[in-house]
Order: structure tokens, then C-alpha cells, then sequence
């Protein structure tokens, strides 16, 4: 009788310990999963003060100096800086500046002397240059965004008319999400569009990779079209 009381009393504990450990796990995936969530809704939030921030830079560049930041023909003789340079389709490299776009290639980050590369730079000489993380392609500085890409200023991004801030290494679902909080959720329409790059490495075509993991372009109007 103890004999058989006391297996009862094993199998009772055993079943609790199991139910305990199920209980515990369950918790600790709830409490990963919140983590996840909510580190996600942090880099949501972040970044669209980020682009909030740089389209209040560029604007207010524009009010002081006429010009968009990248194509301002008298930023070299203001602050001795080079002057940009826009890579021509016979492979020479022309002054474009004044035009009232910020051109060159977007993704083009490795040349120094593109606009939009030179866009930082004369943002900073204007005393409103980015304050967080920087990153480097060859010898080119550019910002870093809250996903661990790049940030870079051009016109024409995906067709967008007007000056453009464009966002490397976005998953794509983040881009959807982010495009539905400050637009219209559709990434080939408005002002915030999303894709990737084609085979030239250039942003031509809108539209999301169905992969929500899959690095993508996020790029945002920060300034109307002709400056």
C-alpha cells in the first residue's frame, strides 16, 4: 500500500515539475517576443524621428541659402569645399549644381565628390550637419540609420519628385510599417516609397520584396521638387 501510495505521489510530482517547466518556457517565449516587439517599435520610432529631423535640416538650408543642400553652386567659395561633381553618362563627371535637384547616383556612396555626398558635408558647414552614428564606403562618409544601413540624400528615388532621404538595409517589413505611420502604406505611391535596387544598382522601381526579412530602400520626400 505505501509502495503504491508513494508511485502515486512520483507521478504527481512529475506531472508538476512538466507543467511547471511548460509554464516558465511559455513565459520566457512571451517575454522574448515582447522584447523583439518592442526593440522593433523603438527603430520604428526612432527613424521616423530621424527623417522628421533631416527634412527639418534640408529645409531649413534651404531657407537660409536658397539652395538644396549637395546642389548649392556657392557652398565651394563659402566654405572652400570641393565642389560636387555628377557622374555623366560618357563616364565624365559634370557640375550640376543650381539645377534645384540633388543628382548623382543614390547609392553611390564610395565617391566624395557626388552631391549627394556633399549634401552632408555642406549641412554641416551650415551648422545643421547630423549628430548621430556615422559610416564609411571607401573614403565617403555618410549617416548610419537605425537598421544598421546607410542614409543617403538624392532626387528622383523611385520616382519621387523632389528631394529624397534613402535608407539602406531596411527589412522590408519594417519598411511597410513605417510607410503606413507616415504615408499613405502603399510603397510604389506618396511620398515615402520603398524597393530595391535592379541590376545597375539603381532605384528605379517601387515595390516591396514579399520577404519580410529582405533588405530593401526606404526613401522619404524631405524637400518639393526644385528645391
Amino acid at each position: 500500500m505505501d509502495a503504491r501510495r508513494r508511485h502515486r505521489q512520483a507521478g504527481r510530482t512529475n506531472t508538476h515539475t512538466t507543467v511547471l517547466v511548460l509554464i516558465v518556457g511559455l513565459l520566457m517565449v512571451a517575454v522574448a517576443w515582447s522584447g523583439r516587439d518592442l526593440y522593433r517599435a523603438v527603430q520604428a520610432f526612432m527613424t521616423r524621428q530621424d527623417i522628421e529631423s533631416v527634412r527639418s535640416m534640408v529645409l531649413r538650408y534651404h531657407h537660409r541659402w536658397n539652395a538644396l543642400p549637395g546642389d548649392d553652386p556657392r557652398a565651394a567659395a563659402r566654405w572652400g569645399l570641393p565642389p560636387p561633381l555628377t557622374p555623366a553618362d560618357d563616364g565624365a563627371s559634370r557640375d550640376t549644381t543650381g539645377n534645384g535637384r540633388i543628382d548623382g547616383p543614390v547609392l553611390a556612396l564610395v565617391d566624395v565628390r557626388t552631391e549627394g555626398h556633399m549634401a552632408w558635408r555642406h549641412l554641416e558647414a551650415g551648422g545643421s550637419g547630423w549628430d548621430g552614428a556615422w559610416g564609411r564606403v571607401g573614403f565617403a562618409r555618410a549617416p548610419v540609420n537605425r537598421y544598421g544601413g546607410l542614409m543617403a540624400l538624392a532626387t528622383g528615388a523611385f520616382g519621387l519628385e523632389g528631394a529624397a532621404l534613402c535608407l539602406t538595409s531596411v527589412p522590408a517589413e519594417a519598411a511597410r510599417a513605417l510607410d503606413a505611420r507616415l504615408d499613405d502604406g502603399a510603397a510604389e505611391t506618396g511620398r515615402v516609397r520603398g524597393g530595391t535596387p535592379d541590376a545597375n544598382g539603381t532605384l528605379r522601381r517601387a515595390g516591396l520584396p514579399l520577404e519580410e526579412d529582405r533588405a530593401a530602400v526606404l526613401c522619404a520626400g524631405v524637400a518639393p521638387s526644385g528645391g
